[in-house]
């Protein structure tokens, strides 16, 4: 079996596994699992323009540790009815209604750049379900004090780029070449996988990722950190420009652990991040 044929059969398994969850609105949520079907459960949030196939990057060693990996589309992406002028809090409340609906009992959380936001709204907003939080490579919220630890030109170039008027063309421009975005990739499979919760997750939803984009860097996330018990790790890339927010994040809260990777921003799903997410998992679990 070649490494791409190996990526159209995981592919092919979850598109054809994917289930849709009706939420109280009316609106479809749609998701699939991933990794071990008993092991213990992981809700992964995925990035900004990509959907629930992103999680499939860690399905290897999801299954080395005994993890199930669940993942959803947020609304207006992949196959999830959109939901316009939501909130983080909205994203983050679907998903606790999947949980409940799939009867879980405490579970474990990750997300990636825009996804981590949403997750750590859950987090928030049910403390007493959830027993361990991933940020990969985690989008930047300029309302927090943290922003303050990028340069004012950083802070300036975001909040400029991700207005609905120029979110567009930057989203255009830094996806354009997708095989450089691959070069740090060790592994083909890993490549394709990204490439298809791309192009499931950007494809005619271009709207959704413009008011996302406007949803992280234009607004306050208003996440009470207060009520996030549970221990957090933050997987960052030497080479993301949000990494003094990131490090300073760490600094500021005492159940923040901030972890070098090395690399830009799509080495935050990369394969050794997962491995070190699913061990983590294996080490925290309620006893």
């Amino acid at each position: 079996m070649t490494q791409f044929s190996e990526a159209g059969q995981l592919l092919a398994h979850a598109r054809e596994t994917t289930e849709i969850f009706t939420l109280p609105d009316g609106r479809a949520l749609a998701w699939c699992s991933f990794g071990d079907p008993t092991g213990l459960p992981l809700i992964h949030f995925h990035g900004t323009g990509l959907s629930r196939l992103e999680a499939l990057t860690g399905d290897t060693a999801a299954r080395a540790h005994g993890v199930r990996i669940i993942a959803a589309d947020r609304a207006g992406f992949g196959r999830s009815t959109p939901l316009p002028r939501r909130f983080i809090a909205d994203s983050a409340n679907d998903v606790k209604m999947l949980a409940h609906h799939l009867g879980l009992g405490q579970f474990a959380l990750s997300g990636f750049s825009g996804g981590f936001p949403h997750a750590l709204a859950l987090a928030a907003i049910a403390p007493e379900k959830v027993f361990y939080l991933a940020a990969m490579n985690t989008a930047g919220d300029l309302h927090d004090p943290s922003a303050r630890a990028l340069s004012l030109a950083a802070r300036v170039m975001l909040n400029i780029a991700t207005r609905p008027m120029f979110a567009r063309w930057v989203w255009t421009a830094m996806f354009r070449d997708l095989s450089k975005m691959y070069e740090i990739e060790t592994s083909p499979v890993h490549a394709e996988l990204i490439a298809a919760a791309m192009h499931e997750g950007s494809d005619g939803h271009m709207a959704t990722i413009t008011y996302e984009m406007g949803l992280f860097y234009q607004r306050a996330w208003n996440i009470n950190w207060a009520n996030v018990i549970c221990p957090i790790e933050m997987f960052h890339g030497d080479a993301d420009g949000n990494r003094p927010f990131v490090k300073d994040l760490a600094r500021r809260h005492d159940n923040v652990c901030y972890r070098a990777i090395p690399g830009g921003h799509m080495d935050g799903i990369a394969p050794d991040v997962w491995e070190q997410v699913a061990r983590a998992i294996r080490n925290t679990a309620p006893r």
